[in-house]
């Protein structure tokens, strides 16, 4: 009986079949690299100590070991093009990173090697010390960029890119700007208050996303006419609460609420943060009790008659009665 090992096959995309299973070894092109790079190390150390010691043996030396780096670099290459096009080669990044820094490295191996066995001491200082270091260099920056391009093991499951973060803490409050307009209309048998037209009027600096401002703003208005004619915490002598369920503790519906207009303005951005921000949705709250305080004043033609919110029915009736006994 023949056993055959499965592995995971996962798709990426559309089209591409990629496996999971891990490979074994490492690739021919690797290994030769590394002994190219330490050839190439090899021989910058010979050009450093034949720099401090002129001796022929020394020169002698670096060019054999220049000229087996520049062996093994050429072998590499020609692997790993061998690999790529047959499709072998393992999830390491794109190929064009190392082929590139392959290519150049063979090139100042080449022009490197003809320097040393040009001139002797001259050629060997200071450029023959240059190339041998710039082989390694390139060498190393090969794989470093191969490491780090998109899609290789080095990454993990991280998605290639770039990032940045940066936080910014403002030593004081932000406060925008505005204006409420309200007109109600007011019902005199029953006391009930209809809000015939709400218009808020901001200026909050920037607005980093106009719809979410607005509908920051219209939430906070519906919350403040909530509390100026409906929402209400009542207690007995004894202090127990008496607005107990939602018979009681009236709640404002879409019936209740008008259409908010809104008017964003982004005249005066904050001089307190880079971007200019300032507050948002605790505008559309905060002046909304008293707008409609008074506008019911002005509908009741008695400037100064509300003095405490929520304005309940009763309390229209209330003053009405008191407006009609002093005619």
């Amino acid at each position: 009986m023949k056993h055959a090992t499965i592995t995971e096959a996962t798709f990426y995309g559309d089209t591409v079949l990629k496996s999971t299973a891990k490979p074994r070894g490492r690739p021919i092109h690797k290994i030769l690299v590394s002994f190219s790079a330490a050839y190439f190390s090899a021989a910058l150390v010979t050009d450093l100590v034949y720099w401090q010691m002129p001796n022929v043996m020394w020169e002698r030396f670096s060019i054999w070991l220049i000229m087996a780096g520049l062996v093994m670099a050429g072998l590499a290459t020609f692997a790993y093009v061998i690999n790529s096009l047959a499709g072998r080669r393992r999830r390491g990044g794109p190929a064009w990173p190392r082929l590139t820094g392959y290519a150049v490295a063979v090139c100042l191996a080449v022009i490197d090697a003809f320097i040393h066995s040009r001139d002797g001491y001259t050629a060997v200082v200071p450029s023959g010390l240059m190339l041998s270091a710039s082989v390694v260099v390139v060498l190393l920056l090969a794989e470093i960029a191969t490491a780090l391009a998109p899609g290789a093991r080095f990454l993990g499951n991280r998605e290639p890119g770039l990032a940045a973060e940066a936080s910014f803490e403002s030593a004081h409050m932000t406060y925008p700007y505005g204006v409420h307009v309200a007109i109600v209309r007011l019902a005199p048998d029953t006391g009930a208050v209809f809000i015939e037209r709400y218009l808020v009027a901001y200026d909050i600096g920037k607005a980093v996303n106009p719809m979410l401002v607005e509908g920051q703003i219209v939430g906070g208005a519906a919350q403040g006419i909530g509390g100026a004619l409906y929402e209400e915490f009542t207690y007995d002598d004894r202090g127990e609460p008496l607005s107990v369920t939602f018979a009681d503790y009236l709640m404002p519906t879409a019936r209740e609420i008008p259409p908010i207009e809104v008017i964003i303005s982004e005249d005066a951005p904050s001089t307190l943060n880079p971007m200019g921000l300032k507050g948002a949705g605790e505008g559309g709250t905060n002046a909304a009790g008293a707008a409609l305080a008074a506008a019911i004043d002005d509908a009741l033609g008695r400037p100064g008659a509300i003095t405490q919110l929520p304005v309940s029915p009763q309390k229209i009736r209330g003053i009405l009665k008191e407006i009609k006994a002093s005619r």
